[in-house]
C-alpha cells in the first residue's frame, strides 16, 4: 500500500521529469535567426557546396572568389529580376558569330528563355535552399545545346523546342533576302544584256571573245568574284566577255559593283539564315548561352568555383552548373594519357591515346575538376566550352613537339586564360587543381610532375615524330 509521503515524492518526481522535458524540447527548438541581407529580406543558404574553396591549402587565395559568389548570387528579393536584366544585356562575341546571327540576338534569347519550362522539367528540378540559385540566375541556360533526350523512347535534339521558337523569325528574313536577291540579279541581268547591245557592234571571234572576256573579268574584279561564287551566272559573264569594248569607265564600274554587292549580300544572307536553322542551330544556341552566362554576374562569379565532373549535372543539390551548361575539364584529361604512333591500312600515321600515364594511374576523369562552360562539343564556334578548347590549343601548340611538359606550366597559363575570361583569380584556379591532383599523382611532388600537351580536341595531342616531319 504506498503511504501519504510515497505519493508526495512520486508527485516531486513527475514534475521534475515534466519541467526537464519541457526544458529538452524549448532548447531543441531554439534555432539560430535566418540571417538578413542589406536589403532586409531573409536569406536562406543560397550558394550550395564550395567544393575546394574551403580547403586548408586553397582558403586563403579563394576568398575573394567565394565572397563574389556570395554576393552575386545572394537570394535577394529581386534576384530573379536581375537575372532577367542580365539576359536582356547579353550579346554575341563578335569575334566568333557572324553579323547575321548577331542581328538575331533578341530572338535567340527569347527562344532560350521561352524553354526553360522544358529544361527544369527535363532536369528534374525541385527548388530547396541548396538550388535555389538556379531558379534565380539560370534563366536561358537550361537546356544543352546538344545531345538528345529520350522521354518516350523517341531521340528529340535538344536544339529542336529551340529551333521551334526561332524558325518563324529566322524564316522570314530567309525569304525577305531571297526577295532581295532576286531583284538583284534581275537588274544585274539587264545590266549585262544592256551591255551586250550597246557595244554589239564591237563582237568579234571566239579567240577573241575570249580575249575580251579574260580582259573585261580582269578590269571587273567584282564580276570575276561573283561568276566564281555564283556558277548560274556564268552566262552573264560571258554576254560581257563578248563585248570587244570591255573597257568599262570607271563610274559604270563603280554602280555594276555596288549591284553585284548586293547580289553577294543577298546570297550570303540566305545561305546564313538557312544554316542557322540546320548545321548551325547547336552552335548558335551554344554562343547565345555563353553571351547570356557572363552577363550574368552570379554565373559569371560561379565558374571560378570549379566542380568535379561527377558533380557538375546534379541539380537537386545545388553544387553543379546549370542544366543546360557543360562541366569542361579545366585540364583536360587528355593530358594524363600517353600517346603512341599507330600507321593504319593507307601508311596513314597518327598519335593515338595509349593508356594513362604512368605517373598519373590515380587519375579519375569524373573526380576532375570541371569549369561551367556552354556548349557541347569542342569545336571552336560550339559557345564558351569550344572556345576553351580552342584557346588550351593554342596555349600548347609550341609544346606538341615534345610528348611531355611540365603539369605546372600546362596548369599555370590555362588557369590565366579562364581568369581573363572570367575575372577569376588564377592562383584559386591553380590551387584548386593542385589541390584535387595531389593524390592522383603517384611520383612525388606536383611542382615536377609531366603531363601530355593535348588540348582535348582531335588531333591535339603530340606530333608524330616530334613534329620532325611537319
Amino acid at each position: 500500500m504506498t503511504t501519504a509521503a510515497q505519493k508526495i515524492q512520486a508527485s516531486k518526481a513527475a514534475a521534475q521529469k515534466k519541467r526537464k522535458a519541457t526544458g529538452d524540447a524549448s532548447k531543441k527548438d531554439k534555432k539560430k535567426p535566418a540571417k538578413k541581407t542589406k536589403t532586409g529580406h531573409i536569406s536562406t543558404s543560397n550558394t550550395a557546396a564550395y567544393h575546394y574553396f574551403d580547403r586548408k591549402n586553397v582558403k586563403a587565395v579563394c576568398q575573394d572568389d567565394k565572397k563574389r559568389i556570395r554576393k552575386a548570387c545572394n537570394d535577394k528579393a529581386d534576384a530573379e529580376e536581375e537575372s532577367k536584366k542580365s539576359v536582356d544585356s547579353a550579346r554575341l562575341d563578335p569575334k566568333k558569330t557572324n553579323a547575321t546571327t548577331r542581328s538575331l540576338t533578341t530572338t535567340l534569347k527569347k527562344g532560350l528563355t521561352a524553354i526553360d519550362g522544358l529544361g527544369k522539367k527535363k532536369s528534374g528540378y525541385t527548388q530547396n535552399d541548396s538550388n535555389k540559385w538556379m531558379e534565380n540566375h539560370c534563366g536561358g541556360l537550361w537546356n544543352k545545346p546538344g545531345g538528345v533526350t529520350d522521354p518516350k523512347g523517341e531521340k528529340i535534339p535538344n536544339t529542336e523546342a529551340f529551333k521551334e521558337q526561332i524558325k518563324d523569325k529566322v524564316g522570314d528574313l530567309t525569304k525577305a533576302a531571297e526577295d532581295v536577291e532576286k531583284v538583284a540579279k534581275e537588274k544585274l541581268e539587264n545590266y549585262a544584256k544592256d551591255y551586250f547591245k550597246d557595244h554589239a557592234k564591237d563582237v568579234m571571234d571566239s579567240a577573241a571573245e575570249k580575249a575580251a572576256k579574260r580582259i573585261a573579268l580582269i578590269r571587273t574584279p567584282a564580276l570575276a568574284g561573283l561568276v566564281s561564287r555564283l556558277g548560274m551566272w556564268e552566262s552573264m559573264g560571258q554576254l560581257i566577255g563578248n563585248a570587244a569594248g570591255a573597257i568599262v569607265t570607271g563610274d559604270i564600274e563603280t554602280k555594276f559593283n555596288a549591284v553585284v554587292k548586293t547580289v553577294e549580300d543577298s546570297v550570303a544572307k540566305v545561305a546564313e539564315y538557312k544554316k542557322l536553322l540546320t548545321t548551325g542551330l547547336e552552335d548558335a544556341m551554344a554562343s547565345t548561352m555563353a553571351g547570356i552566362a557572363v552577363a550574368n554576374p552570379c554565373i559569371k562569379a560561379r565558374k571560378c568555383l570549379l566542380v568535379p565532373y561527377k558533380d557538375a549535372d546534379k541539380t537537386a543539390k545545388g553544387n553543379g552548373c546549370c542544366p543546360g551548361q557543360t562541366g569542361h575539364h579545366v585540364l583536360p584529361s587528355a593530358m594524363f594519357n600517353k600517346y603512341a604512333p599507330v600507321t593504319d591500312a593507307k601508311g596513314k600515321t597518327t598519335m593515338k591515346a595509349d593508356g594513362k600515364r604512368d605517373c598519373w594511374k590515380n587519375y579519375d576523369h569524373d573526380q576532375a575538376l570541371t569549369m561551367c562552360l556552354e556548349g557541347t562539343t569542342n569545336r571552336a564556334t560550339n559557345g564558351s566550352h569550344g572556345l576553351a578548347h580552342a584557346g588550351t590549343a593554342e596555349i600548347l601548340q609550341d609544346q606538341r613537339n615534345s610528348p611531355d611538359m611540365p603539369y605546372t606550366k600546362a596548369r599555370d597559363e590555362i588557369s590565366t586564360m579562364f581568369s581573363k575570361a572570367y575575372g577569376c583569380n588564377a592562383k584559386c584556379i591553380q590551387a584548386q587543381l593542385d589541390d584535387s591532383l595531389k593524390d592522383k599523382h603517384s611520383c612525388g611532388d606536383l611542382k615536377k610532375a609531366q603531363v601530355t600537351p593535348h588540348s582535348g580536341e582531335s588531333g591535339g595531342g603530340p606530333k608524330v615524330d616530334g613534329g620532325k616531319n611537319d
